[in-house]
């Protein structure tokens, strides 16, 4: 039997090694999570000699603080501590400490940029 696994971002030279990471909105269904974590479990199975890491993550937080991020299928079905990343977890997790940061200080520079060439129109 053959299986194989997709991630929604797979990084495979990650230290200290494989990275899969299911990336969602903050509020999947329960099928959603679901499956994610049978992925999950998968890609940690075949690649359990390179201690892989395997999370479901999620680009923002609408919940602001990850203490009162309060969705229950994901509490229902993850493990809020080992196997999920929120808002600046997942970006510090994929480029250090500080990327969410930098990213959101690369955003607003293009804002402005956007702003500013709207207004000479």
């Amino acid at each position: 039997m053959e299986i194989s696994v997709i991630a929604d971002l797979y990084v495979g030279d990650f230290r200290p090694g494989p990275l899969f990471v299911e990336i969602k909105s903050p509020r999947p269904n329960l099928d959603v999570c679901a499956e994610s974590k049978k992925k999950m479990f998968y890609f940690q199975a075949l690649f359990r000699e390179r201690r892989p890491s395997a999370y479901l993550a999620f680009p923002y937080n609408p919940f602001v603080y990850r203490e009162r991020y309060d969705h229950g299928f994901t509490k229902q079905v993850m493990d809020m501590d080992r196997e999920v990343l929120i808002g600046e977890e997942m970006w510090d997790k994929l480029g250090g400490r500080g990327t969410y940061e930098e990213l959101l200080e690369i955003a607003e520079e293009a804002r402005k940029i956007i702003r500013r060439k709207l207004k000479r129109k």
